[in-house]
């Protein structure tokens, strides 16, 4: 069954709290993890020696660094790949099963992912160097968002906003794509209808899926993270190493000579503690609210068992939903005026 009980607007509101929900929980190890991509020199030592001296550096407030454009830039980004990704899906699914081949849902994924990626990029470079940057008022560049967008554009011009979009879109091939896949075929291996699962299997497949996408993509999102924190006037002296990368492949090739093989991995452990249950409260956040709106919608008989109401058809929209519904009244009391009408002669 094709999940159309949802009006777009309900989906894009659904999409925007998941995010908003998952990016803030897991800040901290965003932080972390953006730190020793980058190369800073207080997390060169180790996972819990990054958040010790994190910590102790800059205060609890600092593994929220960035956070705000986080939050902000997921609200497009969560709206432009999940809407792309249904409605993609919705175009090539089975008019029976409603699923996906894995192929189809790689196509479908991956295009989300790049649509995102491109209409959201601005911020995420803005969101990258607000985490890097020191969040000491005495020391720090950019007091936030707006700030830190005029004095990009100010002095490194309008180009700098999508500087390392290259790896990010390729990297988004094997992780937005492989995540949906994966979901997928776990969607085929389950036999119960999704109404019918709880909020801790969404959770678990959306684990399942993050990290086994987060593998192969984690080179491009390292060399993506250190392009976009390079500039002339960049406080290059809290990278150990700050050498400025002509492009992609000069990025790997130059990270692999200062760190190794493994550099392309750097922050990897904090990663998967970021990601995948961020891909899970994801997921797990999004059938949520959808549960909710599908219970308000008139297709439930509750927002939290997601039991479909007996008298209802679960395979139209809710506009022709709405027609059905007022029909069946109608019906009725058309009916109703028949049975009384003998009495009154």
């Amino acid at each position: 069954m094709k999940e159309n009980r949802i009006t777009f607007g309900q989906s894009f509101c659904a999409t925007s709290a998941a995010g908003i929900v998952a990016r803030t929980l897991t800040s901290p190890f965003e932080v972390v993890q953006v730190m020793r991509q980058v190369g800073c020199k207080s997390t060169s030592a180790g996972l819990m020696h990054s958040f010790r001296n994190i910590y102790e550096a800059e205060g609890i407030r600092a593994f929220w660094k960035g956070n705000g454009a986080s939050c902000a830039k997921s609200i497009p980004h969560n709206f432009a790949q999940f809407s792309t990704f249904f409605y993609l899906r919705t175009e090539m699914s089975d008019g029976l099963s409603g699923m996906l081949s894995p192929a189809k849902a790689f196509v479908a994924g991956t295009a989300g992912g790049i649509v995102a990626t491109f209409v959201t990029y601005p911020l995420d470079l803005i969101k990258t160097r607000l985490t890097v940057q020191n969040s000491r008022k005495s020391v720090r560049k950019y007091t936030g968002i707006c700030s830190a967008a005029k004095m990009i554009y100010r002095e490194e011009g309008f180009r700098t906003f999508y500087r390392g979009v290259v790896p990010a879109v390729l990297g988004h091939v094997p992780y937005s794509g492989g995540t949906f896949v994966t979901y997928e075929l776990l969607e085929k291996i389950i036999s119960r209808p999704r109404h019918q699962r709880s909020a801790l299997e969404h959770f678990l497949h959306g684990c399942s899926a993050s990290a086994l996408a987060l593998v192969i993509a984690y080179p491009f999102d390292t060399v993506k993270k250190r392009l976009q924190v390079q500039s002339a006037g960049a406080n290059f002296e809290t990278l150990s190493d700050a050498s400025l990368l002509r492009g992609m492949i000069d990025g790997f090739v130059q990270t692999v000579r200062q760190r190794g093989a493994r550099g392309l991995w750097s922050g990897y452990k904090a990663g998967v503690l970021k990601v995948v249950p961020f891909a899970g409260v994801m997921f797990c956040t999004f059938e949520t609210v959808k549960s909710g709106f599908v219970y308000h919608n008139g297709y439930t008989t509750s927002p939290f068992s997601n039991k479909p109401k007996s008298s209802i058809p679960q395979d139209i929209p809710p506009l022709e939903l709405r027609r059905w519904k007022r029909q069946q009244q109608q019906q009725r009391r058309d009916h109703e005026t028949d049975q009384t009408r003998p009495a009154d002669q």
